[in-house]
C-alpha cells in the first residue's frame, strides 16, 4: 500500500495513511458501542452486561453521578478480559465532555483523540496507555 520496505517501522505508515492499528480500532468501536449502551440504543443482551453505578446503591456519590458502569471484582482473567469489564473501563476513561456529544460527533472526537495520543506517544500504544491518556484529554 505504501511501497515501504518489509523492515520499516509500522507506526509512521499507519499515521501517514491515517489508519488505526487493530487494537486502537477495537478501542474506537468499543467506545462507540459503550456510547450506545449509555444511551440505551442497544439490544437487551448487550445492555444486560452493564449496570449503571447509580443502580448499585441509592445514595449520591461521585461515582454514581458520573454516569459510569459498575464492574464486579473477579480474580479470574477470563472475567477481567471480558467485554463487560473492558467496556466499563473504556467508558470510564472517556471524558464527560465527549460522552455528552451526539453520536456522529462522538465518533469523530474519539477518532481524533486516539490519533492525538498515537502521535504523541510515537511508539506502540497499548490499551492501558490509551485508557490513561484518554482521562487527560
Amino acid at each position: 500500500m505504501n511501497f515501504a520496505n518489509f523492515s520499516d517501522h509500522a507506526i509512521p505508515l499507519f499515521i501517514s495513511s491515517n489508519i488505526l492499528p487493530l487494537h486502537l480500532l477495537y478501542f474506537k468501536h468499543s467506545s462507540t458501542l459503550m456510547d450506545d449502551v449509555y444511551n440505551n440504543v442497544v439490544p437487551s443482551n448487550i445492555s444486560d452486561l452493564f449496570t449503571p453505578t447509580q443502580d448499585i446503591h441509592h445514595y449520591n456519590t461521585r461515582s454514581s453521578s458520573s454516569g459510569n458502569f459498575y464492574t464486579n471484582y473477579s480474580r479470574l482473567n477470563h472475567h477481567k478480559n471480558s467485554f463487560s469489564v473492558i467496556g466499563a473501563k473504556i467508558w470510564k476513561s472517556i471524558p464527560e465532555v465527549l460522552r455528552k456529544l451526539l453520536k456522529h460527533r462522538f465518533k469523530k472526537k474519539i477518532t481524533e483523540s486516539i490519533f492525538q495520543i498515537f502521535l504523541k506517544q510515537d511508539s506502540y500504544v497499548d490499551i492501558d496507555t490509551l485508557l490513561n491518556e484518554m482521562k487527560r484529554i
